[in-house]
């Protein structure tokens, strides 16, 4: 059975994100891949990890990953079934082939979901292919 993983990231929900994550781990113990697929956000994640990492007390290590083909990285990682557990990215095909493939974790029972504006929950409903309307990442902007 595929692990399922976390994708997208809002800065509000970060932190609950970390720890929906934490609790999907299946490779290190308290370690947890945050990859982004534009690196010019990375100095804003590496900020709010450093908050939640004071705010654990370093219980968890969190590694911060970039790539410079971005699509062809992660490529990769999907064909090696290593997705990272958490991923911020855009609602592309990338998405949708993830979505398909039964990697993302379905959110639509976390407590924050309810916080998201509906357009941005229909947005996704639509990039999901034929997984419909389930809630498999979490729109930023």
């Amino acid at each position: 059975m595929r692990s399922k993983k976390v994708f997208f990231i809002l800065p509000a929900v970060f932190f609950v994100l970390l720890v929906v994550a934490l609790g999907c781990l299946n490779s290190k113990p308290n370690t947890l891949e945050f990859y982004l697929m534009d690196s010019g956000k990375k100095d804003v994640f590496e900020y709010l990890t450093q908050k939640f990492s004071a705010e654990t007390k370093n219980r968890y290590k969190i590694e911060i990953l970039t790539a410079a083909d971005s699509r062809q990285y992660l490529r990769a990682r999907i064909e090696r079934k290593d997705i990272p557990d958490v991923i911020a990215m855009d609602g592309n095909s990338i998405y949708t082939e993830l979505a398909e493939g039964g990697y993302l974790m379905n959110l639509e029972k976390e407590k924050f979901i309810k916080s998201i504006n509906e357009h941005y929950i229909n947005m996704l409903y639509q990039i999901n292919g034929s997984k419909g309307r389930e809630i498999l990442g979490i729109p930023y902007a």
